[in-house]
C-alpha cells in the first residue's frame, strides 16, 4: 500500500514538473512572437559613418576629410522614460504632477501624516485631507511651499514625485518627426534627442518654438552654437503644445589646416575670416600666417585667393557660400640650414654656416645652360616666424663678382628656367628689387635691379633683335603703393649704346621696346583687362584701335579720353553700338594715347557729333533749344568741298524706329512663308511647278537671310540747308 502511494506521489510530482515546463514553453513562445512582431522603433543614422553631400564636397578640396560640426551631438537618442531629473524650487505646477508635503515637527495630538502625496487635478488643485483644497497651477514649488505654510500654519517642504508629461511636436529637418512624449523639466534640446537628433541638412543655428501663450503665439529663435562653443545653458524648458521646426541649414563654409578644431560650420551672414577662426577654436602654434588660402567658387569656378592673417582687410573678408580657409603649417627647416629650389642641378637643404655669401655657394655647376641668370629670388624670415621679405638678385652678377650679399639661416634660393612664367610660382608684387623687360628685345621677363641701376645695364647689343627699334622705347614708371601707371619716359635706345644718354631705373620699372616702323604706335590704357600698344598705320581710326581690347565694364559706363596734338577730347563708348559708329570717324595720329574711364553720374550730357566738311569735326553739347543751324555755326560751317543738299542726320529714335519695323516686315514675311510651304505640302502639283515653288521658296529665306543681316542707321536726309553757314 505504501508503495503504492510512492508510485503515485512521484507520479505526480512529474506531471507537475511536466506542465510548469509547458507552460514555461507556451509563454517563451509567445514572448518571441510578440517581440518579432511588435513595431521597431525607427534606427537612427550613425552619424559617424554618414557623409553628407556638403562633406562630400568640401573634403574633394582638402587632403583631409572635413565633417559638420556639431550634429555628433545627437548620436545618442534621449529616452524620457529612464530619466531622473532633478527640479529646481522654480519649477512650475501643472495638471499631472505629483505633490510630495513633508510635515516638519508636527505634535502628537494632530491626526496629520508626516508625508502626503497628491496630484495636481485638471483644474490645477491639490487636495490635502482634512485640510483643504489648494489651486497651485502656475505656481512655483517655493510659492507652493509659502502659500501651504500660511494657510496650515505649519513647517513643511514641497518637493515633487512624478513629473506630469505631455505632448510636444517636432518638424522639420530631425530624423524622427512627429509628435512626441516630453516632461516639463526637458528643453529644446531634450526635445531635439527625443526626435532622433537634427539632421545634416538641418539648421544648427535656425531652430524655432512656437508656443501658446495668453496673449497668442510667441515664437523663440534657437542657436545651438551657443551650447556648444559659448558654452551658454539653453534654459528654455518645454510645455504642452509646443512646436519645434527645425529650417533646412544655411550657408555653409569650412577651415582646415592648422586649428584647434578643423570642420564645417554653418553661417549666419556677415561672419568674416576672423570669426570663423574663433569657431574653430583658435590658431595651433605650428600655424603659418603669413600663408593662408581662401578658396571660393566665382560664377560657378572654383578661385584661389592667397594671403596673410596679418592683413586686416582679409580678415575682415565677408565669408560666402561655399568658401574653404586652409591654414598653412610653418615648414620645418632646421635653423642651421639653407634651401635652393627650382630649376638647377642640386636643389636641396644644405648648412649654413656664418657669414656665408652668396658667392660661396654659387658656381656654374649648379645652373642647367637654360637657367635663367638675370633674375632670382631669395625669400628670407630671419628670425622665424618674420614676415617674409623677397630679394631679387642676379646670378649673373654673382658668378662675375659685381653682386654679392651675406646669408641667413631658413634662407630660400628660388632660380628659374629662362621663359618661365615667374609669377605662376611667386607673386612678383611682393619683389621690390627688380624691373620688367616686354617687346622686340631677345630676353624678355624680370631682371633683378639695385638702388642703383641703370638702363644701360640691362640694354645689350647681344639681346638686340635685328628688328628692334634703335630710336623710340619706353620706360613705364609705377606708383609703389598703388601699383599704377604714373610716368612714362621716352628714350632712344641708339643713344644708350653710345653712351650718350643713361637713365636711372626704379623698383617695378617696364621697359618695352617696339619693333622698327616709322610710326610711333597708340597707347591704349585705363580701365581694360590690359593695357595696350597698337601699332600705327595710316588712317587708324578710334572704333578700330579700341577694338583690340577688352573692357573692365559695359561700354555705357565707359568714356575714352583722346590726347593727340597736344588737344584732349572725349568720346562716349556707347555711341559704338551705332551704325555707323562716330568713333569710326575719329582718326588718330602716331603717339595718340587713349585713357578709358568711367562716366560719372553727374556727367552725362546731350550731345551731337559732327564730321565730315566742315572745319571744326567733334563733339558738341546742346540744350533744348539748340538747332542744326546753331550746331553746324559752333562747328565752324562748311568747307569749300562740302555739299549741303547731301547733309546726313543719323538719329537713334529713327533708328529704332525702322529696327522695330524691319523685325514687323520679317515676322509677317516668315508667318507668310511657312503658310505657302504648308499649303504646298497638302497640294498635288505637277513636277514642273513644285520646282517652281521650291525655288520660289529658296528666294524667300535668302531674302530672310539678308533682312536678318541688315544694319539700321537711322539716316534722315532730305534737308535745306543754307550754304553760306
Amino acid at each position: 500500500m505504501q508503495g503504492r502511494d510512492t508510485v503515485r506521489m512521484w507520479r505526480d510530482r512529474k506531471m507537475k514538473v511536466f506542465l510548469r515546463s509547458l507552460i514555461l514553453i507556451f509563454v517563451a513562445a509567445f514572448l518571441f512572437v510578440y517581440a518579432k512582431d511588435k513595431p521597431q522603433p525607427k534606427k537612427l543614422p550613425k552619424y559617424k559613418n554618414l557623409i553628407s553631400k556638403i562633406e562630400k564636397e568640401f573634403s574633394s578640396r582638402n587632403s583631409t576629410p572635413l565633417r559638420q560640426f556639431g550634429y555628433e551631438f545627437f548620436m545618442t537618442p534621449l529616452d524620457v522614460s529612464k530619466l531622473v531629473l532633478p527640479v529646481s524650487e522654480n519649477y512650475k505646477l501643472g495638471p499631472g504632477d505629483e505633490v510630495i508635503i513633508y510635515i516638519v515637527g508636527l505634535p502628537s495630538n494632530q491626526e496629520i501624516p508626516p508625508v502626503i502625496k497628491t496630484i495636481v487635478d485638471r483644474e490645477g488643485n491639490i487636495s490635502i485631507p482634512n485640510l483643504g483644497v489648494f489651486n497651485v497651477w502656475g505656481l512655483t514649488l517655493k510659492e507652493t511651499e509659502e502659500l501651504l505654510r500660511q494657510e496650515l500654519g505649519l513647517d513643511l517642504k514641497v518637493t515633487v514625485g512624478e513629473i506630469r508629461t505631455f505632448v510636444i511636436y517636432v518638424a522639420g529637418e530631425v530624423n524622427r518627426p512627429g509628435t512626441h512624449v516630453a516632461t516639463a523639466v526637458n528643453t529644446v534640446i531634450d526635445a531635439l534627442s527625443i526626435a532622433g537628433g537634427v539632421k545634416k541638412t538641418g539648421s544648427l543655428r535656425n531652430i524655432i518654438l512656437t508656443r501658446k501663450t495668453p496673449s497668442g503665439l510667441k515664437t523663440y529663435n534657437i542657436d545651438l552654437y551657443d551650447v556648444f562653443i559659448k558654452g551658454k545653458p539653453i534654459d528654455l524648458t518645454l510645455r504642452d503644445g509646443d512646436t519645434i521646426l527645425v529650417k533646412p541649414i544655411g550657408p555653409t563654409v569650412a577651415i582646415a589646416g592648422e586649428v584647434k578644431r578643423p570642420a564645417i560650420y554653418e553661417i549666419k551672414g556677415g561672419e568674416t575670416i576672423k570669426d570663423l577662426i574663433e569657431l574653430a577654436g583658435g590658431l595651433l602654434p605650428s600655424s603659418y600666417q603669413y600663408k593662408v588660402i581662401l578658396q571660393r567658387y566665382e560664377n560657378g569656378k572654383l578661385r584661389i585667393i592667397e594671403d596673410s592673417l596679418t592683413n586686416k582687410a582679409f580678415m575682415n573678408e565677408n565669408l560666402r557660400d561655399g568658401d574653404l580657409v586652409l591654414i598653412k603649417k610653418s615648414a620645418d627647416i632646421p635653423e642651421n640650414s639653407y634651401s635652393i629650389e627650382g630649376y638647377v642641378t642640386l636643389p636641396g637643404v644644405y648648412e649654413y654656416k656664418e657669414g656665408l655669401k652668396l658667392s660661396d655657394i654659387l658656381n656654374p655647376d649648379l645652373f642647367f645652360k637654360d637657367t635663367n641668370l638675370k633674375f632670382a629670388v631669395l625669400v628670407r624670415q630671419y628670425p622665424k616666424g618674420s614676415i617674409p621679405k623677397y630679394i631679387a638678385f642676379s646670378p649673373e652678377k654673382v658668378l662675375t663678382g659685381k653682386e654679392d650679399m651675406e646669408l641667413k639661416p631658413y634662407d630660400r634660393l628660388i632660380f628659374f628656367k629662362l621663359g618661365q612664367s615667374v609669377g605662376k610660382k611667386i607673386n612678383l608684387n611682393l619683389v621690390k628689387n627688380y624691373v620688367l623687360v616686354s617687346g622686340y628685345y631677345k630676353y624678355t621677363g624680370p631682371v633683378a635691379c639695385s638702388d642703383d641701376c641703370y638702363i644701360s645695364e640691362i640694354l645689350q647689343k647681344d639681346l638686340i633683335l635685328k628688328d628692334t627699334n634703335l630710336n623710340y622705347a619706353e620706360i613705364e614708371r609705377f606708383n609703389p603703393k598703388t601699383l599704377q601707371r604714373e610716368e612714362i619716359i621716352k628714350f632712344k635706345p641708339i643713344e644708350v649704346l653710345n653712351g650718350s644718354k643713361d637713365i636711372k631705373l626704379q623698383s617695378w620699372d617696364r621697359i618695352v621696346f617696339y619693333p622698327e616702323f616709322v610710326y610711333e604706335p597708340v597707347r591704349i590704357s585705363g580701365e581694360v583687362e590690359r593695357p595696350l600698344w597698337v601699332t600705327y598705320k595710316p588712317g587708324l581710326t578710334l572704333e578700330e584701335a579700341i577694338s583690340q581690347v577688352k573692357f573692365k565694364y559695359p561700354l555705357g559706363e565707359l568714356k575714352v579720353i583722346v590726347k593727340q596734338d597736344k588737344k584732349v577730347e572725349v568720346f562716349y563708348l556707347n555711341d559704338l553700338r551705332k551704325h555707323p559708329s562716330p568713333l569710326s570717324f575719329v582718326k588718330l595720329k602716331p603717339g595718340t594715347e587713349i585713357v578709358v574711364k568711367r562716366v560719372k553720374e553727374d556727367e552725362t550730357v546731350t550731345k551731337v557729333y559732327v564730321y565730315g566738311q566742315v572745319w571744326k569735326p567733334g563733339v558738341y553739347k546742346i540744350g533744348e533749344r539748340t538747332t542744326l543751324y546753331d550746331v553746324l555755326k559752333a562747328a565752324g560751317g562748311f568747307k569749300p568741298m562740302a555739299y549741303p543738299k547731301g547733309i546726313v542726320i543719323l538719329r537713334e529714335s529713327i533708328a529704332q524706329m525702322q529696327r522695330e519695323r524691319l523685325n514687323k516686315a520679317m515676322v509677317f514675311l516668315k508667318a507668310q512663308l511657312e503658310k505657302e510651304i504648308a499649303g504646298y505640302m497638302q497640294a498635288e502639283l505637277p513636277k514642273e511647278q513644285k520646282e517652281a515653288y521650291k525655288e520660289a521658296f529658296a528666294a524667300k529665306r535668302r531674302l530672310l537671310q539678308e533682312m536678318e543681316k541688315v544694319q539700321v542707321t537711322g539716316r534722315l536726309v532730305g534737308l535745306n540747308i543754307p550754304p553760306d553757314i
